[in-house]
């Protein structure tokens, strides 16, 4: 028997094949001898891979090998040995073995790929997982709750829902407003904080990675942003707040020595978590090379408004600037 789980939704599709295994193993593989997971990304050799495909169960009925990131092997002979005995029956309902495709994707390019996936997707046990559209990620979230005994108002799962990049994102931002509500009503005001949060969190890792000459990851921070749909000049007037944050906790701490993050807080008048996140950080770094940094930004500021970057590359030429 061969199973395909498949689609974009990979916390969906992570969390169907991780229950299609615990079922497994509590049905027909208590001890686990007979359930075997490999990660086709990691481990591309195909004979490991073909090996258990053909190899018994050990003492027992069944067996299930898992084939995570399937397609990332990129191994054309692999995927031709497989449409060739799909294409046989070589999989049926009569095997002894349950062979489980799992991967992200729901498209590919090469032809053996595309042959491959074709005939798949025609079997009769794939189940694919496409990306919630936000209604349908709302009633997900209400319905999660419901599930987790909290409570949460229409316009927080509004909130929610548009604010998360996927399910990852949602489901992380679910369990720390359970946890922080502690079975009162999720407020949109309380998504607002953790939102922020996230917000400040990404912007407090792109700075680290551009004053630690990190071109590579803060390149990609960047896109990143611009794939939940923050737009340049959104990444770049975050940059500016959160660097002049930054310089004045900095300054804040060399006129009063050594301070927590909550006396930061109260004195400032700021969120306690960007008053930890920033503490952190200025450690790093010494007040000169900080405030060189802003005046970069300012300077950058004076161009975005003047006209004199383009406005679709000005962020990408702030970074080259301090990290090559």
């Amino acid at each position: 028997m061969i199973i395909f789980i498949y689609g974009k939704d990979t916390f969906s599709s992570r969390k169907y094949l991780n229950q299609m295994i615990k079922g497994f193993k509590e049905k027909r593989d208590s001890e686990g001898f007979n359930t075997v997971k490999i990660d086709c990304e990691k481990k591309k050799d195909i004979g490991t891979i073909w090996n258990e495909v053909l190899t018994v169960p050990f003492l027992a009925e069944k067996k299930m090998i898992v084939l995570e990131n399937f397609f990332a092997s990129n191994q054309d002979q692999l995927y031709e040995l497989f449409s060739e005995r799909l294409k046989k029956g070589f999989f049926d309902e009569e095997s002894k073995n349950v062979v489980v495709i799992w991967d992200g994707l729901d498209t590919v390019k090469k032809k053996a790929m595309k042959d491959l996936l074709s005939l798949l997707a025609k079997q009769p046990y794939t189940r694919k997982f496409d990306v919630l559209k936000p209604n349908e990620l709302g009633g997900w979230i209400q319905k999660e709750v419901k599930n987790r005994n909290g409570l949460i108002s229409r316009t927080a799962i509004g909130k929610i829902a548009n604010s998360s990049a996927d399910m990852w994102q949602a489901s992380s931002l679910l369990d720390q407003l359970l946890d922080y509500k502690d079975g009162q009503e999720i407020t949109d005001t309380d998504v607002g904080l953790f939102v922020v949060e996230k917000a400040d969190d990404n912007i407090f890792n792109l700075i680290d990675n551009i004053l630690n000459k990190n071109s590579r990851s803060a390149y990609a921070m960047i896109r990143q942003q611009y794939k939940i749909g923050e737009n340049a000049q959104f990444v770049f007037a975050m940059l500016l707040r959160q660097c002049r944050i930054l310089l004045e906790i900095s300054d804040f701490v060399k006129r009063k020595g050594k301070v927590d993050s909550n006396s930061i807080a109260t004195t400032l008048k700021m969120h306690p978590y960007v008053a930890k996140k920033s503490l952190a950080l200025i450690n790093n770094y010494p007040f000169e090379k900080l405030q060189g940094f802003y005046r970069e930004l300012l300077d950058f500021d004076i161009k975005i408004k003047t006209g004199q970057v383009d406005q679709s590359l000005f962020l990408d030429v702030l970074v080259a600037k301090f990290t090559l």
